[in-house]
């Protein structure tokens, strides 16, 4: 989450709740692009069905589509296909903070013209803080059928459940002169999350893509793409905004319900052929995309507040006394909604 402090109490939000952010040149983004189409991620980025990462640093990212990259860039991420051949694998990993990790991935073709291929993950992890845990289950079926010699059918599935209690974010005044001259303070309170395991957010997300492929002649190929992504987020979010006196930090606190909604259409022509000595290749595509944001979140609200110096924290983070001071709070509802 970016997040702006203008000055001090004011609080304004570019959000995506529970995920990740990468930096190419200077400008932050996230892995929007799956198998070439796009596909929002509000957690993690799950490596049990990656094949591999493709990134265009710089600009040159917005010839792909100006709506879902930046001028840093864009990461796409390949998964995995099905194969002829049968295969298996399946991993166990143990760490620190209790760290589990179960993961399979079972290639079985059915026949010579379909295929099928199945990747699973579970994670569970606690925090080297005094709170703070993740948890995340995750399941990806991909089919590929060969109609025939010129027609392939391939399916690909995702689905993906994760669970979390985020650090909250410390954001040091800009309405006042910076109280503090080196960071000795808040690494000697490292491992202190100001926080508990009940503040925690889901972030599930769906994908589906079906995509269908018919050779037209021989160096020709038409490819039709449809995907479907849903994303939601639900919980509990936290910040520690500074009062300026070089100790005490404001709770404020805010439940969430948001969803981000994704269609997208591609087709596209490919025709490689030659002119003379020279070898040419053509591509025609047409794109449709459409995204739709709906949140209703309550305004943030006031839960104590904390000293660095003296350690203590006069905020009740239970449950029941965080939706009581919730119930005091307005929502606010917003819905956007984009095609390209």
């Amino acid at each position: 989450m970016l997040r702006v402090l203008p000055e001090h109490g004011n609080l304004q939000e570019l959000e995506l709740w529970g995920g990740e952010y990468y930096t190419l040149r200077g400008f932050a983004l996230q892995p929007n692009l799956l198998n070439g189409l796009p596909s929002l991620n509000n957690g993690a980025l799950e490596m049990a069905n990656v094949e591999q990462v493709e990134v265009i640093k710089g600009p040159n990212g917005t010839l792909y589509g100006g709506s879902v990259v930046g001028y840093g860039g864009l990461i796409n991420v390949i998964t995995k296909k099905p194969h002829d051949t049968f295969a298996s694998s399946m991993t166990y990993t143990v760490g620190s903070n209790q760290y589990n990790r179960f993961a399979l991935d079972l290639n079985t073709p059915v026949s010579e013209s379909f295929l099928t291929r199945l990747n699973v993950s579970y994670q569970k992890e606690n925090s080297f803080k005094d709170a703070g845990f993740k948890e995340s289950f995750f399941v990806a079926p991909s089919m590929e059928y060969k109609i025939n010699k010129r027609a392939t059918l391939s399916f690909d599935f995702q689905y993906a459940l994760s669970q979390a209690v985020h650090v909250p974010m410390m954001f040091v005044s800009t309405a006042v002169p910076v109280g503090f001259n080196t960071l000795d303070l808040f690494e000697s309170n490292y491992k202190n999350s100001y926080t508990t395991n009940d503040i925690a957010i889901k972030n599930p997300t769906l994908t589906g893509q079906l995509k269908f492929a018919y050779d037209l002649a021989e160096g020709w190929v038409n490819t039709t793409v449809v995907s479907k992504n849903q994303t939601l987020a639900n919980g509990y979010y936290q910040v520690l905004d500074d009062r300026g006196d070089s100790d005490h930090f404001q709770r404020f606190i805010t439940r969430i319900d948001s969803k981000s909604k994704v269609l997208s259409v591609q087709n596209n022509l490919t025709g490689n052929y030659q002119i003379g000595s020279w070898k040419n290749k053509l591509l025609i595509g047409v794109d449709y995309l459409s995204k739709e944001f709906i949140s209703r979140n309550t305004d943030y609200v006031a839960m104590g507040v904390v000293s660095l110096v003296e350690q203590t924290d006069s905020g009740n983070l239970s449950l029941s006394a965080i939706d009581r001071q919730l119930e005091q709070a307005l929502y606010v509802d917003n819905q956007a909604k984009m095609q390209t």
